[in-house]
């Protein structure tokens, strides 16, 4: 989950301890900002209902000019400093503060979340929660803000339009919450806004102008994915959706916003799955929100329901890449299902997003497709504007069955790893294939899918397996010429070695992978240390100058591509691919099978600029760069499938 949305759901636990405690605070902004200058002024007239001690703390780079408690002039040392301000056990109390400040100015060279405000001339990026407003500790809120911009800047904010109009020299925008939700965050930019309607959901895109032809494309499709998951799920739980072009290297996602670099509004994922989870956040994770002490559910749901449906072949390949991501997972950093709260680093990614699609896509298996969909309409009517945990999902699904699920629920949530399956023996005889399953300790209630090639076609079936080992029987009525155990991995399981070739998440994913630089010059081997910090989970132990890795840690291997491809040779590496380009990497293992991450490019700038790209293909065995641009990429083949046995006519007769 993107950071903004685990505050949105972690708020809309405290929205419903508000509601117990009383009405939430109530903030009413007149905000003026001046991009010329990062310039930020703001009024803010807070209602609350409370009495008690409270101490309002805001962003360091604001200067409050003035608090006042009913109208009367407060201390700002008392206020600001820890003491607080102690209101009346009677309210409502109105308290109002002016400040001002500069919006710190936004680094050309951050390329990771930001966790604070930031500006500059391509746009305002002022996050909930960091201070902009002020904060009472309260961590739902209503509120009204009136932002004044200067053209070309228009403004947008979480929370429902409610009007807008022209100024003299700019733009003035309202934006609500009536009910109560996390601390507002709010946008700006020299943007070209473009509207199209849904049936009652108001669409809009804020584009900078060189993204500007995109708008209709993105509406179009905002447009279906919510028409599909209303249909799907239930109404769509807000007025409005906007798509907000950002100057920063960000995917994020607020209640009825989602927040874009402008970089990638212009590549083809990010209008599709990328757009499309993002949408369905609005009703996982936004509309209802995560209870924590039990995992984070919404981000695997909403991969699942979103990027998961969208995939090509029924989205075999996308569910083999998450079992090749778990393959690639160090046993020390496997946890169960609900220890995942948010995305930290790539390894948790493989338990909250794949891992949990994995289970969901499971759980339609075992209940069936009608049973699902009703189970996620029930489950979305029943949270709306709520929180919910894994116990309300298994209710859902319960129901919805009208079965038992509790096992299903214990073993995929509680127990870290999953099963391995081995194929030990299959023959056909007298119109029957008989073969034998054998699965890891400790052993897993699953239903495996069976697909047997025959003269007529393909036959399908599913067993299921309860125990370590079991044979199983199914009468055919025509010679089989093919047996394939689980073919489109539709089962959480560890990939048999020999099923899975090297990929680059081997080693990314490592908790203590050892590095190395061969050859180069300073700025090269200087390059070389950013970007391994770039590429690996955990920092690198850097082996010594002219030091190669033996057998056991992981290993990223970065060098000149001369030097790359003679060390390759020399430690029994694969070769790197044969693609003109001007870098590439590859991932292979060791005869003693300890992976390999080898990177070889042709100089300094060549390996700079895989700085942005090449940490996104973490799944691929290897990928070749022109520059920034990667223009190959693949898996190294697999020769043998360890579940599969083949007959020839004469064997099957």
């Amino acid at each position: 989950m993107t950071r903004a949305l685990l505050i949105v759901a972690m708020c809309l636990a405290a929205v419903a301890a508000a509601a117990a405690d009383g009405a939430p605070p109530h903030h009413d902004a007149e905000i003026t900002y001046r991009a010329g200058g990062r310039n930020l002024q703001i009024i803010d007239r807070i209602l609350i209902d409370r009495g008690g001690r409270i101490a309002l703390r805001v962003a360091p780079w604001l200067t409050i000019s003035s608090i006042k408690l009913g109208g009367k002039p407060i201390s700002l040392q008392d206020s600001l400093q820890g003491s607080g301000i102690d209101l009346p056990t009677d309210g409502p109390h109105q308290i109002d503060i002016a400040m001002q400040g500069i919006v710190p100015a936004l680094d050309a060279k951050i390329h990771g979340d930001i966790h604070g405000a930031v500006a500059s001339d391509a746009g305002l990026y002022l996050p909930g929660g960091s201070g902009w407003l002020a904060d009472t500790g309260d961590d739902a809120m209503t509120y009204r803000l009136t932002v004044t911009t200067k053209a070309p800047y228009r403004a947008i904010a979480t929370g429902w339009l409610e009007g807008e109009t022209a100024t003299s020299d700019g733009h003035e925008v309202t934006i609500s919450a009536k009910r109560p939700m996390e601390p507002p965050s709010l946008f700006a930019g020299p943007y070209r806004v473009t509207e199209r309607r849904a049936g009652n959901v108001r669409l809009r895109t804020y584009f900078h102008a060189d993204g500007a032809a995109l708008a209709n494309t993105y509406l179009d499709q905002a447009a279906r994915f919510i028409s599909d998951y209303q249909r799907d799920i239930g109404v769509y739980p807000y007025g409005d959706f906007h798509i907000v072009s950002a100057p920063l290297p960000v995917g994020l996602g607020f209640p009825s916003l989602t927040y874009v670099g402008r970089r990638v509004l212009h590549l083809p994922f990010m209008r599709g799955r990328s757009l499309a989870h993002e949408v369905l956040h609005s009703w996982w994770g936004n509309a209802v929100g995560v209870d924590y002490a039990s995992g984070n559910w919404a981000e695997g749901l909403t991969t699942y329901m979103a990027d998961h449906a969208l995939a090509g072949d029924g989205g075999a390949e996308m569910r083999l890449g998450w079992l090749r991501d778990f393959a690639a997972l160090p046993e020390n950093r496997n946890t169960s299902v609900r220890t995942f709260v948010t995305k930290t680093h790539r390894a948790t990614q493989v338990i909250g997003y794949g891992k949990v699609a994995m289970i969901f896509h499971m759980l339609r298996a075992e209940v069936g497709d009608v049973a699902f969909r009703r189970a996620i309409a029930a489950f979305y009517k029943s949270h709306t504007f709520g929180t919910a945990g894994w116990r309300d999902i298994e209710a859902a699904f319960t129901k919805a069955s009208e079965r038992d699920l509790g096992w299903f629920f214990a073993q995929w949530l509680d127990r870290p790893g999953a099963p391995r399956l081995e194929l030990l023996t299959a023959g056909f005889k007298e119109g029957r294939v008989r073969f034998r399953l054998r699965q890891t300790t400790p052993v897993y209630t699953i239903k495996v899918p069976v697909v047997i090639d025959t003269a007529d076609g393909a036959r399908r079936f599913a067993v299921t397996m309860t125990e370590t080992e079991q044979e199983f029987s199914l009468e055919l009525d025509a010679a089989p010429s093919r047996l394939r155990i689980d073919p489109g991995f539709e089962v959480f399981r560890r990939l048999l070695p020999s099923e899975s070739p090297p990929i680059l998440r081997d080693v990314a994913l490592a908790a203590n992978p050892v590095a190395a630089v061969v050859g180069g010059d300073t700025p090269f081997r200087a390059a070389a240390a950013e970007l391994m910090q770039r590429l690996t989970d955990a920092a690198p132990q850097l082996l010594p100058a002219g030091s190669l890795p033996g057998d056991g840690a992981p290993a990223l291997l970065i060098g000149v591509d001369t030097d790359m491809r003679r060390l390759a040779k020399q430690l029994g590496l694969r070769p790197p691919p044969r693609r003109k380009g001007t870098a590439c990497a590859w991932a292979d293992r060791l005869p003693s099978g300890q992976p390999v991450y080898a990177v070889a490019a042709r100089d300094t700038n060549a390996l700079k600029a895989l700085f942005r790209g090449l940490p996104h293909y973490g799944r691929r065995s290897y990928v070749v760069f022109k520059g920034s641009r990667a223009i190959g990429k693949g898996m190294w083949p697999i020769k043998i499938n360890p579940l599969e046995r083949k007959w020839s006519i004469h064997e099957s007769n």
